[in-house]
C-alpha cells in the first residue's frame, strides 16, 4: 500500500510540474506577443495584388492559360522540379485577385468543351499577330 501511495505522488507531482510548465510557457507567449504586437497579424496576411480579371474576361479564360501552362511545364519549383497544378492555380489566383471553387473541375470543364475550346488562347494569338504588324 505505501508503493502505490508513493507513486501517485511521483505522478502527482509529475503532473504538477508539466501545469506549471504549460503556465510558464503561456506567460512567455503573452509577453513576447506584448513585446512584439503585431507578431500574430504576420503569419495571418494573405498578400493581395492590385490586379484583377477584367469584366471582359472570366476564371474561365483564366484557366485556359493556367491549364495550358502546366501542361507544357512552364513552371517549375526553386529545385527544378515541375509546380503542381495546383499551385500554379494557387499562384494565379493571388494574382488575379480571385479563387476557383475547384481548380480540377474548372480545367475539366474547358478541356472538354465541344465549342470554341480554346477562345481565349486564340484571342491572345490573334492579339500578337496583330500587334506584330502594327
Amino acid at each position: 500500500m505505501q508503493e502505490k501511495h508513493e507513486g501517485n505522488g511521483s505522478f502527482t507531482n509529475e503532473l504538477i510540474r508539466s501545469s506549471l510548465s504549460l503556465v510558464d510557457f503561456e506567460q512567455r507567449m503573452i509577453y513576447l506577443q506584448l513585446k512584439y504586437p503585431g507578431i500574430r497579424e504576420i503569419a495571418a496576411q494573405r498578400h493581395h495584388s492590385p490586379l484583377k480579371i477584367s469584366k471582359r474576361f472570366t476564371n474561365s479564360d483564366l484557366m485556359e492559360v493556367i491549364a495550358s501552362l502546366s501542361a507544357v511545364g512552364f513552371f517549375c519549383q526553386q529545385d527544378d522540379s515541375p509546380a503542381t497544378f495546383i499551385q500554379i492555380t494557387r499562384e494565379f489566383e493571388t494574382l488575379c485577385n480571385t479563387s476557383f471553387k475547384n481548380p480540377d473541375n474548372c480545367r475539366w470543364a474547358v478541356l472538354n468543351r465541344k465549342n470554341r475550346l480554346t477562345h481565349f488562347l486564340d484571342t491572345l494569338r490573334g492579339t500578337l499577330v496583330e500587334l506584330s504588324q502594327k
